[in-house]
């Protein structure tokens, strides 16, 4: 039985330089007329000899991590957008569907390979779990609406025995307490 491969951190000789070196390196990078050749070569006349290769594997390496972080603003940026739009919307909503939409999206894009490396129980557990909450969340909303409509009841209850000889009023109270009835029920249920 063969051995699993284990992933080790990459090096290059372009994490080897200085900082001011490799901050300049970076930056010839981020111009697009530079070929990796130029830089490769701007290294070796400062003292540090580093191949074209090695320039190339640095840059697509950076590149995917610039990515991932960019990918990681742009889901800040949906979190902060969502709250803002609504009002009521609680966080872990938002951070559910986030997860739920990266984990989508890392299973889209994975190899063949990546998919022996896919810890499927723990992507099951986080779905299950994510599905409970909702459950629960839904439990306490409708716990919330029917404690709300024995208040509303009882209140109204009380208040019909108090104004028993005027029926137009019972039923003023009645619509009054219905609609503050649904809108404390329709408050909680966006926080």
């Amino acid at each position: 039985m063969g051995r699993k491969r284990e992933r080790t951190r990459i090096v290059s000789r372009m994490d080897e330089l200085p900082d001011d070196i490799r901050l300049q390196a970076e930056a010839m990078l981020l111009d697009k007329t530079i070929s990796y050749k130029e830089i490769a070569e701007h290294l070796t006349a400062a003292g540090y000899e580093i191949s074209k290769s090695s320039v190339a594997r640095y840059a697509q390496r950076t590149g995917r991590a610039m990515m991932r972080l960019q990918h990681c603003r742009e889901n800040a940026n949906a979190i902060i957008a969502a709250l803002k739009e609504h009002r009521g919307l609680e966080l872990s909503d938002v951070a559910s569907a986030l997860v739920m939409d990266n984990v989508i999206q890392a299973l889209s894009e994975a190899s063949a390979e990546d998919y022996a490396e896919i810890p499927l129980p723990k992507l099951l557990d986080l779905t299950l779990k994510q599905q409970r909450n909702a459950v629960y969340k839904e439990r306490m909303v409708r716990a919330y609406a029917k404690d709300v409509e024995q208040i509303r009841q009882a209140m109204l209850a009380e208040l019909s025995e108090q104004v028993q000889g005027n029926p137009e009023l019972v039923a003023q109270l009645e619509a009054a307490s219905m609609v503050a009835a649904q809108k404390v029920v329709e408050d909680a249920d966006e926080q």
